[in-house]
């Protein structure tokens, strides 16, 4: 959008400014769109040079492409939820003698999650939504939280209906609008930052790691006898999310267990 100002005596165009005096309060500048939505023929039935289909106070359009109130009403709601945490862990940390640096850490990445949105929200020339993992279109299968289109102009965060899995594939989200996410630079320290994320929100989560039965046949014997919720880990401290456990998640626990993040290995 661009702004001039119109000198009415002289009838001419002149360097934006406006002018106010003690006889005349009107303000003498005009902000008009100098060119049409780069989207507008989506739109057919709107002017091209309409703001948010005439309704600023209900849909955002940061970027001069696409307005999505679904999309932007998920963010709010995750904004809000994350703000609510913060707050609640803030009231921990008051009512401690000793600080909890584990608590401090959960504060920090919240707030990076909330940059995440941020910076998602305001990345020009991309679009970002959020999907059901149980999706028809996700390509990682039913159910399973991923982000697809990391160099394109529509990223897709296919979540489970839970805030770990929001926040997880919303750190995903942030680093591509920041750039430092690709598909070729694409490494292990972006899961750990996603799982940090995720951890952020509840303090803890649960992972069963790659288990070596044929180094370690008692184990196998353990597999059988007690199963495989027996070698559950709950991890409780944001320490513990290095890249090497992230390297020996497992998706199939059991005999027949395979590598979450086999590249990684």
């Amino acid at each position: 959008m661009g702004c001039i100002k119109l000198d009415i005596l002289e009838k001419s165009f002149v360097p934006m400014k406006v002018v106010y005096s003690s006889s005349d309060v009107e303000q003498k500048s005009v902000q008009r769109f100098l060119r049409v939505d780069p989207l507008y023929e989506k739109y057919p039935d709107m002017s091209p040079y309409v703001y948010c289909a005439g309704n600023p106070v209900k849909f955002i359009d940061p970027n001069g492409r696409e307005f999505d109130e679904a999309n932007e009403k998920i963010a709010k709601e995750i904004e809000s939820n994350i703000n609510a945490k913060i707050l609640e862990l803030q009231e921990q940390q008051d009512g401690q003698i000793v600080q909890e640096t584990d608590i401090s850490d959960r504060i920090s990445e919240l707030q990076k999650s909330k940059t995440d949105i941020s910076d998602m929200r305001n990345k020009k020339g991309v679009k970002f939504h959020y999907k059901s993992a149980n999706d028809e279109s996700n390509p990682a299968g039913k159910g399973n939280p991923t982000i697809e289109g990391l160099d394109t102009e529509s990223v897709i965060m296919y979540v489970e209906d839970n805030m770990e899995s929001k926040l997880h594939e919303g750190r995903h989200g942030g680093d591509v609008a920041r750039g430092s996410l690709t598909y070729d630079t694409y490494c292990v320290n972006h899961e750990v930052s996603a799982y940090k994320a995720q951890y952020s929100y509840q303090g803890s989560f649960d992972c069963i790691p790659y288990i070596d039965y044929e180094k370690n046949p008692s184990l196998l014997l353990q597999m059988i006898t007690k199963g495989v919720a027996s070698f559950k880990q709950n991890i409780t401290n944001m320490k513990e999310i290095t890249p090497s456990l992230i390297k020996n998640l497992v998706d199939q626990p059991g005999v027949n267990q395979k590598l979450l993040y086999p590249q990684f290995k």
